[in-house]
């Protein structure tokens, strides 16, 4: 009873190590999908191409082991009939020592020197009779040196025989290693080529909507009354922007760059801005925690605050001053108003996936006289 209680405490401990290993791969599988969708567009498409190449090298590889495996079996079959063909030279001389013994048993007066002798008429005939049984006798010996001689090499040959079956198994498995290895290289290379896609599909779609709000927007940000360029202090917003539990806050004392602009969040650039697998990207895409805080990148006025439904989805654009403004899409909620002032730094929404998004993150313009700019030009360092 206690065995079978160990047995079975031996199979649950199997299957739970098991169901770890399963667990184990597919939490491996998940974060190599995750890490693909927050790649950037430029290290996925390195990804995509680093891939493709490694499986053009595994397939090299196995053609390699292929071939080596073909050798190996040929080799194998060579060495196979000159084994049979040594074996079939051992029987015969066997088959032949043993004619020799029964006609020795048989007709012993055809195998003894002494009857050759006694049984002769003459002396010359005696001599003859010699001679042949000395023949026969030698013939015999001979037999049985061929025998001896062939058991040895069908010997070496069982030998060669098995050394060549060992190295075609050895190759077979390299081969089927290899195989897996290049499933597996193909399948990465698949996964990392969908996901692409998708995003080339989607962002496709992103980048012509955004063309089609483009004039809207410039419309917006120019029909706004002159305002002086940004940089005195503003006062206090009517309304404080609403906290979130799960977003963190925002950099304090960030230094501004020279052109005096702040970075809106921290993340991982995931979309530059500028042309974009056929499309033209106006901003750029910032992936930072999801649900973190947004911040203004300069003091302004807010002059949107709403849902886009042109592919922005939640969007607040700043005017401020001096021509500039700049714009934050996809928010998951809004923390400012049109109207409001705000001072650079402070919180004015929360990252999300709003309207037509790829994934959780911030499209941050800056736009001159209405027209978007690479913000990178205002900024410095990384976000």
């Amino acid at each position: 009873m206690a065995c079978l209680s160990v047995l079975g405490l031996l199979a649950l401990s199997q299957l739970a190590a098991g169901a770890d290993q399963s667990n184990a791969a597919k939490k491996q599988q998940v974060q190599a999908d995750l890490d693909l969708a927050k790649a950037s567009n430029a290290a996925l498409e390195d990804q995509v191409n680093k891939l493709n190449h490694d499986v053009s090298a595994e397939q090299s590889k196995l053609a390699s082991a292929q071939q080596a495996e073909g050798a190996a079996k040929a080799e194998t079959d060579k060495a196979a009939k000159n084994l049979a063909d040594l074996t079939a030279k051992s029987d015969a001389a066997k088959q032949e020592l043993s004619a020799r013994a029964v006609q020795a048993y048989t007709q012993p007066s055809k195998s003894s020197g002494f009857f050759a002798l006694t049984g002769a008429a003459t002396i010359n005939d005696a001599v003859q009779r010699q001679t042949l049984v000395d023949v026969v006798q030698g013939r015999t010996v001979d037999a049985i040196g061929a025998l001896r001689a062939a058991k040895e090499d069908e010997a070496d040959a069982h030998v060669q025989l098995t050394q060549a079956q060992q190295v075609a198994a050895d190759r077979t498995k390299a081969e089927s290693a290899q195989l897996a290895t290049l499933v597996t290289s193909q399948k990465a290379a698949q996964t990392a080529q969908d996901e692409m896609q998708k995003r080339i599909t989607a962002l496709t779609e992103e980048s012509r909507d955004l063309a089609a709000q483009d004039a809207a927007i410039q419309s917006l940000i120019t029909s706004q009354p002159p305002m002086p360029p940004a940089g005195a202090p503003v006062a206090a917003a009517p309304q404080a922007a609403p906290a979130a539990a799960n977003a963190p806050a925002p950099k304090a004392a960030v230094k501004p760059s020279a052109s005096g602009f702040i970075w809106p969040i921290s993340g991982v650039v995931t979309s530059e801005f500028g042309p974009r697998w056929g499309g033209f990207h106006p901003g750029i895409d910032i992936a930072g925690p999801n649900g973190g805080a947004i911040v203004a990148a300069m003091s302004g006025t807010v002059i949107y605050a709403q849902f886009n439904d042109g592919g922005y989805g939640n969007m607040t654009v700043i005017d401020h001053g001096g021509s500039y403004a700049t714009a934050y899409a996809h928010q998951s909620k809004l923390g400012v108003s049109v109207g409001q002032k705000v001072s650079q730094g402070q919180v004015i929404g929360y990252e999300g996936s709003t309207g037509f998004s790829t994934g959780p993150h911030v499209h941050f313009e800056i736009r001159v006289d209405g027209t978007a700019q690479n913000p990178r030009n205002f900024l410095s360092g990384q976000p």
